[in-house]
């Protein structure tokens, strides 16, 4: 299917006149590497092996780089400018279209026999000649094209009268090359998603598995809870979120114990948690049985995330224990031989130890502050000091004995929970 033409303008016209001058106007359109200071989902844009064929006229490669989420692609354009006069874009990386060609001419508002007049590209007015020509690569895409067109338009025509202030100009500017380029990547993403994010097992073109990314993704709407490790012991500290004055604040239960010398943190589903939580408690007691012995922090951690990846479809005779990933992260806590121990395990089934760790809504601010404040030499007392300020940083309501929960792991003491006079009197510390 080829299309060629002018796309939403009024009358199918592709010459428009706007208030600027044919310099200002050209200058907008070729400066691709400014794209991403103003453009909605440009996360970068950048213009190389830029090569001069005369006085005024150039040719070189734009990158684009557009992102929307969990999405990111990018996109290169061999851009040809001939100052100041005219601008083509095409397309050498473009899979979704057979042919994509966008060219603009700009043309001084004045008779024709002063248009080669050296003060002709200031003139006050000018007149915009665009053309696109693009053939579609899928019939399936030119079938669907019109469900993003006026969704992505609306949002880019916002943003280029944001920058120009110029609404007829930039109707013209929208849908250049720059507007088909993000039309090829939402239309990509919505045909990923559309074949492959329902899937719970089924990898992406790019490999990607969408359904645990999204997974991820979920945990940052969960509480915030951090975990930092001492040579004394590990300290776990979780946000409570009362939703009502009627909750019970107590019944809010964000660190489990899984053992008398393990227990977890976690940010997400609870339910989710609570299998996961299940499951290492079975494992602890029968390596326990089985061997005599505590079962060792990280032993917990891989068996944990064993399980985090059994969720669809059964294979091989083994049962499916999720329908789809968890949606939860833990931090798991002990001390074994090799002292105390802090891990963090995601819905992906990874895990890595930390020092100190932040999970959750709140987690960047979080983990930035402990980047900065803890130490090694840190001792359990400024470790509790730490989690409950760096809480109370990145917290919406105030910190208080209610809507916080602390634990600890020692060699000492084993898991200990504190209680609300203990949380009290660190808070009154901070």
């Amino acid at each position: 299917m080829k299309q060629e033409g002018v796309l939403y303008t009024d009358n199918n016209n592709n010459k428009r006149k706007t208030s600027f001058s044919q310099e200002q106007v050209y200058n907008v359109v070729s400066n691709v590497k400014e794209y991403n200071q103003f453009v909605p989902f440009c996360t970068f844009s950048h213009v190389y092996s830029a090569r001069n064929l005369g006085p005024n006229k150039t040719v070189f490669d734009g990158e684009l780089g557009i992102g929307f989420k969990l999405f990111e692609e990018k996109y290169t354009s061999k851009v040809t400018c001939e100052y100041p006069k005219f601008v083509e874009a095409a397309s050498s990386d473009a899979s979704l279209f057979k042919e994509l060609i966008t060219t603009w001419r700009f043309t001084p508002n004045l008779p024709t026999h002063q248009l080669n007049q050296p003060n002709a590209l200031h003139h006050p007015s000018c007149y915009v000649d665009f053309h696109i020509r693009f053939e579609f690569a899928s019939p399936l895409h030119a079938q669907a094209s019109t469900v993003f067109f006026e969704q992505v338009s609306k949002m880019m025509l916002q943003a280029f009268v944001d920058r120009s202030d110029a609404a007829p100009f930039t109707l013209f500017f929208l849908h250049s090359h720059l507007f088909i380029t993000f039309y090829f990547f939402f239309a990509n993403m919505f045909m990923t998603r559309s074949e492959y994010d329902r899937g719970v097992n089924t990898f992406s073109p790019e490999g990607r598995l969408f359904q645990v990314e999204y997974a991820i993704e979920a945990i940052k709407l969960g509480t915030t809870a951090i975990g930092i490790q001492t040579s004394q012991g590990v300290i776990l500290a979780v946000e409570k979120r009362v939703s009502s004055p009627l909750l019970e604040a107590s019944s809010i239960e964000k660190i489990m114990e899984v053992d008398s010398h393990l227990a977890v943190a976690l940010s997400g589903m609870v339910a989710d948690a609570r299998t996961l939580v299940d499951y290492g408690r079975v494992a602890a007691q029968n390596h326990r049985f089985t061997y005599d012995e505590p079962l060792k922090v990280e032993s917990l951690t891989q068996s944990t995330c064993d399980l985090a990846l059994r969720f669809g479809e059964s294979a091989d005779g083994e049962e499916a224990v999720m329908s789809r990933p968890f949606g939860v992260a833990l931090l798991i806590a002990g001390v074994d031989e090799k002292g105390p121990q802090l891990f963090h395990t995601d819905p992906s089934g990874t895990f890595m130890a930390y020092t100190a760790k932040a999970i959750g809504s709140g987690s960047e601010g979080a983990q930035n502050e402990l980047e900065k404040e803890y130490h090694k030499s840190m001792t359990l007392e400024e470790a509790e000091t730490l989690a409950l300020t760096v809480l109370k940083s990145v917290m919406e309501e105030k910190l208080n004995k209610a809507n916080v929960q602390v634990a600890s792991v020692t060699a000492g003491e084993n898991f200990t929970i504190y209680s609300e006079e203990k949380l009290q009197s660190i808070i009154d510390r901070l």
